[in-house]
Formats: C-alpha cells, structure tokens, sequence
C-alpha cells in the first residue's frame, strides 16, 4: 500500500503580513507628517523673514533714515493729521541755501516719497518706497520725527516704528562742539598772550625805573626828594603799557614798582635795589692783582658775627691776558671777577687756588676819583710772624705792609675804634 506524506510550506500567515503592513503605514505617515510639519515652519519662518511686508518695512527704513539724515532742521512741516511729512535739504554742497525737497505720504496702500524744487516750487520726481501699506502716521517727537508704518499683505503684518534726527541737528552739535572748543582755544591763547605782553611790560617798566635811579645818582648831591616815576607809558610796537614808581630811602634801600596792563592782563614786579660801592668787592683794581702762596681772602658780617656763609669777591676791570694771578695755596671765599667782556680762562692765571666761580663781570664798577687824606707819614706796618695792634693813635701814610714769614702768620689787629691807613705801595 502506497502512503504520501504531506509537507506544509514555511511563510507568513495573512494575519502577520496585514500586521506589519499596519506598522509599516503607521511609521510613513508619522514621518510624513513629521515632514510636512517642518516643510510647512520652515516655509512660515521663511516668510516671515522674506516676505514682502519684511523687505518692504526694512526698505521704507532705510529710505526714511536716509533722506532726513541730510535735510535742514531749520524748516519742516507735518500734517497736523500725520498724514505727510516734508523736509527741506541743499541739492549739492555748493548750494548757499536750502533749495529742495522731499515729501513722505502713503496712497493706495504704497508709501510714496516725492522730490522736488523750491522757489519756484515744482515736482521733480515721485517714487514708491513699498507696498502693502495698510496705514501710515507721522509725528514729531521732540528733535526727531517719528514714522509709523503698518503693513499688511493678507497673510502677514508688520508694524514699523523708525525715528531720525535731522542731519542739521547732529552737525549743529558736532558744530557747537567744535565752535566751544575752538573759542576756549583762542580765548586761552589770547590770555596766554596778554599775560607774557603785560610781563614782558612790567619789566620793561621795571629796567626804566633803574635807569632813571642811575642817572639821578650823576647829580651831585644825591637828593631823594623826588623819586623817578611814571603812569601809563605806552610801550612801542606794542599795544601795552607800564607804570613805575620807586619808594624807600638810602637806610633801608629803595624798593621799584612796575605795573604792566595788556587788554585785560595784568602784571606787577618788584625789585630792591641799593647804592653800589668800591667796596661791594673786598679787592678790586684797574690793572693786575697778584695774590702769593697762602694768601687767604675771608669777611665777615658785623652786624652777624655767627654768620659764617659771608663771601666776598674780588676782581679787576682789566681784559688783558694774565692780570689776576692765584698762586698756589691762595683761598678766596667768594668769587673771581674780570672786566667787562673778559675772557675768565685767559685773564685769570690760576696756578692752583682755591675760590668760587671765575666769572665775566657784568657791568663796569664804577671807579670814581679818590683823594686820599693828609696823614703823617708813618713808614712801614711790619708783622711777619707776629700779632700788631694798631689804634687810632697810628693813623697815617705808610709805604708797605708787610706780613709775609717763613713760618708762622703775620696779624694786623685794628683795635679801640676806626683806623684810617693810606698805602702808597711805593
């Protein structure tokens, strides 16, 4: 007998099939609609940020900043509703006046900007800014006028407030600015100015004060009843002038005034002066002066003995070569001079002293004519290597003093009052 063996085949059973056909469809559209659901932000985002209303609000900014940025703040007008503003600006930088125009008003839902002449007043051109305009308003809101620009395509809106300032006013202030500054600047300057002139007048006031005491002081006798002075003296070449006055007397010395005025400066100096004598320097001669080895030059304040900062000068009128000589070992507290327009390093021949500076003079010291007293003739002062007192009792003429020793140091003391010595060096 025969026998057959069935054998089912493997697969999928409808149930199976219609399940993974379900998941399946599930899975699509969920990615579908995740799809169709970014496609449809992105094109809202999309427009959002391209649409018409968007360009066309940023163009009207820009073209609103742009025009009133050059226009005169001088002159402008608005509708009292708002619907219109006009401005006013130069056509070139040529232009003297303000020559043309341009007026900003919204019709038929574009916002429209129109050029034109003035005197004689005429349009030149008309331009549409943007479009989608569903209403337009203008005001002026303190320095600066305001737009406000609504928009509107059916799908979107967009509301667009923008300000701007007059391009006048910001020159107006940078002008200002500037003027402020320029003007501190000069006025300083113009001060400065004045302040060195009245100075420079004072002083001249001051050098004229002096050179009338020097010319009173060539009448003899000397008479302080009537000190130079002066009142609004007009300096040449310049638009200034100088006042001077001299007070004091010849106990106390004199004091100068000098007063210098320049527009509105003014200057005041002062100076002390008093008589200059031969004995402003300890020595001071017409030709040579020699000092030997160990020669010391000192002074000192009698009305101060504690005072030991007291120097004393000495020095020749002469310019020639050589004529003050400082041997070794010399010591002069004080200063060096020479003759008026001398030469310091040729005149004084220093062979290693000790002194000061060793200077020019500055002016010739006056040298009048002496007579000297008729005193008895008394020979010669010796006192090498000793101490000599002399009174009043050896007041005379004598040929030398000698003092000069080999080693120990010859004093002349001056004792009991005021001695009178004339030395003739013969």
């Amino acid at each position: 007998m025969i026998k057959k063996r069935l054998t089912a085949s493997r697969g999928f059973t409808l149930i199976e099939v219609l399940t993974a056909i379900a998941i399946l469809i599930i899975v699509i559209l969920a990615i579908g609609v995740a799809l169709v659901d970014g496609q449809r932000g992105w094109n809202y985002m999309y427009n959002r940020i391209y649409s018409d209303v968007v360009t066309d609000g940023y163009v009207a900014r820009k073209k609103f900043d742009a025009v009133l940025r050059k226009a005169s703040r001088d002159k402008f007008l608005i509708d009292p509703a708002g619907a219109w503003v006009e401005v006013y600006y130069y056509a070139n930088d040529a232009s003297t006046v303000v020559d043309r125009y341009a007026r900003f008003y919204a019709s038929g839902g574009k916002l429209n900007v129109e050029y034109g002449q003035l005197n004689p007043k005429s349009t030149d051109t008309i331009e549409t800014v943007c479009e989608n305009v569903s209403s337009c308003t203008f005001k002026q809101l303190g320095r600066s006028i305001q737009m406000i620009l609504k928009l509107d395509n059916g799908k979107q809106k967009n509301t667009l407030i923008t300000s701007a300032v007059t391009m006048v006013l910001i020159l107006l202030a940078m002008g200002t600015g500037l003027l402020s500054m320029g003007l501190n600047s000069r006025t300083f300057s113009l001060r400065t100015t004045s302040d060195i002139t009245a100075r420079c007048a004072a002083d001249t006031g001051l050098t004229m004060a002096l050179y009338q005491m020097n010319e009173k002081l060539k009448v003899k006798p000397w008479s302080a009843s009537s000190l130079p002075k002066a009142t609004d003296i007009n300096l040449l070449y310049c638009d200034a002038s100088y006042s001077y006055s001299v007070t004091g007397n010849l106990a106390n010395g004199y004091i100068m005034q000098s007063v210098g005025k320049a527009d509105q400066a003014q200057r005041t100096v002062y100076a002390t002066i008093g008589l200059r004598s031969l004995f402003e320097h300890a020595i001071l001669t017409r030709g040579s002066l020699v000092l030997k080895s160990g020669t010391t030059i000192d002074g000192y304040n009698s009305e101060d003995p504690l005072d030991t900062e007291f120097n004393v000068d000495i020095g020749t009128q002469s310019i020639e070569d050589s004529m003050v000589v400082l041997n070794s070992g010399v010591n002069v507290k004080g200063d060096v001079l020479v003759g008026l327009g001398g030469d310091p390093d040729t005149v004084i021949k220093d062979l290693g002293a000790t002194t000061g500076d060793q200077l020019g003079g500055t002016e010739k010291d006056p040298l009048s004519p002496v007579t000297p007293p008729t005193l008895p003739d008394m020979g010669v002062i010796e006192a090498k290597g000793k101490t000599v007192t002399i009174t009043p009792a050896e007041n005379g003429q004598y040929s030398n003093i000698n003092l000069a020793s080999s080693s120990d140091v010859g004093i002349l003391e001056i004792d009991k009052g005021d001695v009178v010595l004339y030395i003739t060096g013969a």
